[in-house]
């Protein structure tokens, strides 16, 4: 009896301790043991580093500040609860710090920064909210590369629209016109670009040619208004695609226990994906911040 007692206190313990630490000490702690030398080992690496941690509902917008009757954008890291996009950009701002001299936690919000922004401007309507324009975004700065083409993918036509026409799901952001004309125009660009995915049924045909450290994002069937509604890494297990990710299901980060193509097939609303391959920014030129915005 003294002994499941003293286990449970040692675990609230735990608990407590772990959401007591800063953001800036887990890091410091995360970053510890990375020796991996290539890209793709590192995504993985510190994406592990999360398995088991809480998910979250837009962690992002809820430390959006009231200012001056609007709201300010600010940088948001939170290494202790995920959402399926934050945990992406933040696992990959972890790799991308490890090739970083000294590897700071400054270093560390400037990466981040300048992957979840357009030209890395902390602004609501500079942030990439559609998964089309963050891969798009990530190209253009050098950071990565959209394969899904090249390895067997289709046309995806699904315009976006979901952020103007459900306005009332981003309040209050949207209801300043400034943010929504400005949301409105960066819809109207994404949908003038070619976009490709791989159907689900068409995955295992494609599956030899992914790599684990793909960034996937989960597209929706056409008229959603949304291109993808879920996203994680590839990770190859016993010659299979796995996926790594922060999962709304389960409420936590974990890897799938059943193949990607798998799991894929048991969700109906999912329609294929999308792959992004992340690229070292020590091996490519990194444009990111102060470029003026370009369709």
């Amino acid at each position: 009896m003294k002994t499941s007692a003293y286990i449970v206190l040692l675990s609230l313990f735990c608990i407590f301790n772990t959401w007591g630490q800063t953001n800036e000490f887990i890091f410091y702690k995360t970053i510890q043991g990375a020796s991996e030398t290539r890209i793709e080992q590192n995504l993985i690496f510190f994406g592990k580093k999360f398995i088991g941690k809480p998910y979250i509902k837009k962690p992002l917008d809820s430390q959006t500040l009231p200012f001056e009757k609007k709201f300010q954008e600010v940088l948001v890291v939170n290494l202790k609860r995920f959402d399926c996009i934050s945990f992406i950009e933040q696992s990959i701002a972890f790799a991308f710090t490890q090739e970083d001299a000294p590897r700071s936690f400054s270093k560390f919000k400037t990466n981040l920064q300048t992957i979840r922004y357009r030209n890395g401007v902390i602004e609501y309507s500079q942030r990439l909210h559609y998964f089309t324009d963050w891969v798009f975004e990530m190209e253009k700065k050098g950071l990565g590369k959209d394969i899904t083409q090249e390895i067997g993918g289709e046309p995806y036509q699904n315009p976006v629209s979901m952020m103007t026409q459900k306005k009332e799901l981003y309040q209050p952001m949207l209801q300043d016109t400034v943010y929504y004309n400005a949301i409105e125009k960066i819809e109207t660009y994404i949908n003038k670009r070619k976009h490709y995915y791989i159907p689900k049924q068409n995955i295992a045909l494609c599956e030899k040619r992914m790599k684990t450290g793909d960034v996937i994002g989960i597209t929706s069937f056409p008229n959603a208004g949304i291109d993808v509604l879920h996203t994680g890494f590839i990770i190859f297990q016993n010659e299979r695609a796995y996926m790594l990710h922060a999962s709304s299901e389960l409420n936590k980060v974990m890897i799938t226990d059943i193949p990607l193509e798998t799991y894929l097939e048991e969700h109906k609303k999912f329609s294929g994906i999308i792959i992004m391959r992340v690229l070292s920014p020590k091996k490519n030129i990194r444009n990111g911040i102060g470029k003026d915005f370009k369709n």
